[in-house]
């Protein structure tokens, strides 16, 4: 399994569409990808990783890599707003929530934060 910071290294045509964000990294088995996260360095604002491969730490990984990347970038902290499925997870990496359960559109969020020491 690999991870590449999409910023730095070429990818296909579905990375390609995440491109505009200042973050973009993705988990790949042989040319699949598998998972890929996008943001800024202040906000996560997708993670998405194919359910054939939840349980087995790659949103957990990428999600890690996407925190280096802020850092380096200056990040003192990194916002989401989590649905209520991925609460627990994002949770377990250290996140806190920040208010009630929102919704928007219809969907239903919850804000959450991360911030570095």
């Amino acid at each position: 399994m690999h991870y590449y910071d999409v910023k730095n290294n070429s990818a296909d045509e579905i990375i390609k569409g995440f491109s505009f964000s200042p973050i973009v990294v993705a988990a790949f088995v042989g040319e699949k990808i598998i998972g890929i996260i996008r943001g800024r360095k202040e906000k996560i604002i997708n993670l998405f990783v194919d359910g054939r491969y939840h349980n087995k730490g790659i949103g957990r990984r990428l999600v890690n890599k996407f925190e280096i990347i802020a850092g380096r970038q200056g990040s003192k902290f990194i916002k989401i707003n989590a649905s209520p499925y991925a609460i627990g997870f994002y949770q377990k990496l250290g996140y806190k929530k920040t208010t009630g359960l929102r919704s928007k559109n219809g969907l239903k969020f919850q804000a959450m934060i991360k911030h570095f020491i």
